[in-house]
Parts: C-alpha cells; sequence; structure tokens
C-alpha cells in the first residue's frame, strides 16, 4: 500500500511507480532545451557587455578630480570584467551546445564557468565598473543552471552517458 516507511500522510497525493518507458530518451527533454536557450540568451549578454566594457565609456576614464591611481583601477577593473565576460561567453556558447549529446562535461564546465561569470559579475558591479546590466547576467545564468539540473535533464544526461560508455 505505502512506498515508503512511516504513516500514511493524506495530504500528500500518492506516489505512482514511474514506468520504464515514461520519459522519451531519444530526444532531449524540454527543460534541457530551455536551459540551452537560457544559456545562449546569456552569451549573448555577457558579449554585450563585454564589447561595451571593452570598446565603451568605461574604458576611457578623463574625469580631472581623478587621481591616476584611480583611473587606473577603474581601467583595469573594466577591462578584467570585460574580458572576463567574453571569454566565460565563448565557453558558455561552446559548451552548450554540446547538451543535446547528453555530454557531463559541457555541464560540469558550464556550471563552473556560470559561477566564475556570476561572481565576476557582481564584483564589477560592487567596484562600479559596470551597469545594471550585469545584474541580468547572473540571473539567467542561475535560471539556465536550474533548468540544467531539473530532474529530467539530469535523467537524460544519465540515460546518454550509459549508452555512450
Amino acid at each position: 500500500m505505502n512506498d515508503r516507511p512511516g504513516p500514511a500522510d493524506y495530504n500528500r497525493r500518492p506516489r505512482r511507480p514511474k514506468k520504464q518507458g515514461e520519459q522519451d530518451l531519444s530526444t532531449w527533454p524540454s527543460q534541457l532545451r530551455i536551459s540551452y536557450w537560457v544559456f545562449v540568451v546569456a552569451a549573448v549578454v555577457m558579449l554585450t557587455a563585454g564589447m561595451v566594457g571593452l570598446f565603451g565609456s568605461y574604458g576611457s576614464v578623463t574625469n580631472p578630480e581623478l587621481s591616476p591611481e584611480q583611473v587606473g583601477y577603474i581601467r583595469f577593473n573594466t577591462r578584467f570584467a570585460a574580458i572576463s565576460h567574453v571569454v566565460s561567453a565563448v565557453i558558455i556558447a561552446a559548451c552548450s551546445a554540446q547538451l543535446a549529446n547528453g555530454s557531463v562535461w559541457a555541464r560540469r564546465i558550464i556550471t563552473g564557468v556560470s559561477a566564475y561569470a556570476m561572481f565576476v559579475s557582481i564584483a564589477a558591479l560592487i567596484a562600479g565598473v559596470g551597469g545594471l546590466l550585469l545584474l541580468l547576467i547572473p540571473m539567467a545564468l542561475m535560471v539556465g543552471i536550474f533548468f540544467l539540473f531539473h530532474p529530467e535533464s539530469t535523467a537524460f544526461i544519465k540515460a546518454r552517458r550509459a549508452q555512450n560508455s
């Protein structure tokens, strides 16, 4: 009657056993597809932020009230954040294309690079070398990671890994 130990909880729906062929593992699930598109959008936003940081008005600080050390601080941090965003965007875009094959390494790399990009975005925002667009990057990456580790996505990646080995 009960598939778990302990008393019956009448406030929850009863669990139904998962059938063997319930999830079609021949095509990638919609959660993984959503994750792919969110990562593509995040990569485009990160490329845009990186290009604006490299070639925008933040690169040429000409305020006469700032000391040379402050100007150097702003330039270095702006360029570091911009280059980090561009490199992260390229890596995320390249690895997200491998998600359809069920690549475990692509998922690991995307997770690590996303964590780094979220840190750089928040740090650049706190340092004052970026605009509010930098808040959009961590939010998009968190949504992408959420769908990347969704149970259906995980089941698909496990099935593909077992199929390939």
